[in-house]
Order: structure tokens, then sequence, then C-alpha cells
């Protein structure tokens, strides 16, 4: 996306989620380059002399790659970690469900967009209809979002996808001042059952997230993995819609606690 190649905006996500390690902002790519890169995400470990000595393309197999780094360790000082902490890989044999892959809305990689959609509360959430993107209200479509042309005080405005999987999450983003987006599953309010750490409630008990900054909100999650409808309704114009993303069953971050 655009806005990640923003200093500001990578800076204030470093500080929201602790990290305090040096972060690269390689925005013309040099660095992939020269590291021949062939895919996202791709980690490279790098031992005192500045040589590749492991290298692996997408996710999973860590524990393999924290034997690599334990290696690297012990061959320059003879040091070797104590194993602390538990190496959860992909495990191919646990049952983690189906999950719907990540929709992305603006012109440039977006879905195929259903203008004007209608709910349609008598139709089956069928298998055929994952991924499935629907629109209702004043949106402009950008080159990476959708974004509320006029104020939406009534939330007749909404954009909707149909989806499965252990947890949903919004990309979202407002221009100007925060505004609320507010969150329905299957036509509800969420509850404290179903809901994301991002959700708050306000006097109705309608769900919402506070939005101001670009960032991934977590919206839902669920103790199945059945199809549901998923609904988003800013409150605001200017409020952009970039993509959702789902997890599976073993990937869903924990509850709320």
């Amino acid at each position: 996306y655009d806005f990640d190649a923003s200093p500001v905006t990578v800076r204030a996500a470093l500080k929201r989620h602790g990290v305090r390690f040096p972060v690269v902002l390689d925005n013309d790519g040099a660095i992939w380059k020269q590291y021949a890169n062939e895919g996202w995400p791709g980690f490279y470990l790098v031992d005192q002399k500045g040589l590749i000595v492991f290298d692996r393309v997408g996710e999973g197999a860590y524990p393999e790659f924290e034997k690599e780094i334990r290696e690297a360790l012990y061959r320059f000082n003879r040091y070797w970690a104590p194993e602390t902490l538990p190496l959860v890989d992909d495990m191919p044999s646990k049952d983690c469900r189906d999950s719907t892959r990540a929709v992305y809305l603006g012109a440039r990689r977006g879905a195929s967009i259903n203008w004007n959609a209608t709910p349609e509360r008598g139709r089956d959430l069928i298998g055929a209809r994952d991924g499935e993107t629907g629109y209702k209200g004043k949106w402009s479509l950008e080159r990476d979002a959708i974004r509320l042309t006029r104020d939406n005080p009534a939330l007749n405005a909404f954009s909707r996808i149909i989806y499965r999987g252990a947890a949903g999450f919004g990309l979202l983003g407002k221009t100007g001042k925060p505004g609320r987006v507010f969150v329905k599953q299957d036509d509800f309010w969420l509850h404290a059952g179903n809901a994301g750490p991002d959700i708050q409630w306000d006097d109705q008990d309608r769900s919402f997230v506070n939005v101001g900054e670009t960032r991934v909100y977590s919206l839902v999650k669920n103790t199945d993995d059945e199809m549901h409808e998923l609904t988003i309704l800013p409150e605001s114009e200017d409020s952009r819609a970039f993509g959702f993303e789902f997890s599976n069953f073993c990937q869903a971050p924990p509850g709320r606690g």
C-alpha cells in the first residue's frame, strides 16, 4: 500500500507494537533486489561475518530456522541458547480448518466490486460465495481502497464480505479526525463472545471500532468455521476500507483473555 512508505506511519506502528530493533523502509526495492529475493515473506540469517548462512521464502518451518540460529550462535562463541519457548510449526497434522483468503478492495488489485449491493438475508451463505463482496451507498473507488464520500449517520451505507475463519480483520483508515466504523456479523451487533479486541460498544450496545490511523483492526472471532457475513458501516465521510484478512484456527490470535 502507498501509506506503508510513510516513515510517520511506520514509526507509529512500531511504537504501538513495542518494536525496538531497527526497521528498514525499502521503498524502491533496492534491498529486495540485492538479496535476489523471490517472495514474501523472505527470511535471511546473517552471521557475524555478514554472510547469509540460511534463508527461506514463505511462512512456516520456524523450528528449522530456530535451529539454524542456535547453530550460528554456537559457531560464533560456543553459546547454546536455552530452549525456553516451545516452537510451533505449521502442524500439518492438526485440523486448522478453512479461512477465506485476503480480499483487497482498491482498483489496483481489488476484487470485482458489486456496487449498490442489497442485503440478501434469505440467500444461503454457501461456500461458493466465499470472498464475495458487496457495497451500498456513496463510495468512491481509489487506488488501494474504497472511500465513503458523504457522512452516514443513519448507517445506510455499508461494505460487506462473505467469509469463514476463526478471526476477521479489516485494514481501515480515516482522513482527518478519527471516526467510528460500526461492525455487524450476520446482521447482528457483536457481543463479547465474537468481538475482536478492537471492538467497543456505544450506549445502544452497537459494536464499533474507532478508526484513526490506517492499520489492521481486529473485528470478529468465531468458534466455528461456518460461512458468515461481516459488515462494516462507517459513520463519517472519508472513511476508507482497504481490505479484509482472515485467520484459520491455527493462526488465530488469543482472545480477550
